[in-house]
């Protein structure tokens, strides 16, 4: 049986556009990594290199900082693991948002063409959809039994819905301008990010928050939290 301490890291099938397991460490999709000299997000696809090595000073430093591991103690690393984890891949998709948001004036033609450009928006919404998916699968279930705001219908599953309503509106467009390059518009794209982008990054803020030392104490004891996934 597929045990919630031993999950397999996801990753996208940018073909197939769906989901496969690789054995690895990690269980949320798409990984990214990072270089200090430039301080991007990498991600492991092609289209994600692509643009990142052609726009290494546009990708703005991560909204959400971690505690320094080397400034905690054993114990305070213990409690702040969920928190540092999941601000770990919000960090990725908050810097990958922001690189789209910048270029989507159309700027994005003085490095890449436009299939390339829209093909990382592609993997932007690949990305988010399946690490929503996971949390909401084996995640948020978990977490519900003790702490109200991940059940159905609270806070975190109803931003969800308000996200990928924008969401998939950007994957509608970007396949339409696909298959009709002569019909993108900068306008159009601007305005559907604007659509979601204030509520994904307040939930991404508050997903970490809820995730916090802080806030598990009032829920959980220590023991109970090294048992938790992630």
């Amino acid at each position: 049986m597929f045990r919630l301490g031993q999950l397999s890291k996801i990753r996208i099938n940018e073909k197939l556009g769906r989901l496969v397991q690789t054995r690895t460490h990690s269980f949320l999709a798409g990984a990214p990594f990072t270089t200090q000299k430039h301080h991007q997000v990498s991600y492991l696809t092609p289209s994600s290199r692509c643009f990142y090595s052609a726009s290494v000073n546009l990708v703005r430093l991560p909204r959400q900082a971690s505690i320094p591991v080397s400034s905690m103690t054993s114990e305070n690393r213990r409690w702040n693991r969920l928190a540092n984890r999941m601000a770990y891949f919000h960090e990725a998709l908050a810097a990958k948002f922001d690189s789209i948001y910048t270029f989507s004036d159309g700027s994005f033609a003085k490095i890449m063409p436009l299939p390339a450009y829209l093909r990382m928006i592609m993997d932007f919404h690949d990305h988010l959809d399946t690490h929503h998916n996971i949390e909401e699968t084996y995640v948020f279930p978990v977490l519900a039994q003790k702490m109200s705001s991940f059940a159905s219908n609270e806070r975190h599953k109803n931003s969800h819905k308000v996200i990928h309503a924008g969401l998939d509106k950007l994957r509608d467009l970007a396949t339409g301008w696909k298959e009709e390059p002569t019909t993108f518009s900068p306008a159009t794209l601007r305005s559907c990010l604007d659509e979601f982008k204030t509520p994904l990054f307040k939930h991404l803020e508050e997903e970490v928050r809820d995730l916090s030392a802080e806030n598990l104490k009032k829920y959980y004891t220590l023991e109970e939290i090294d048992r938790l996934p992630m």
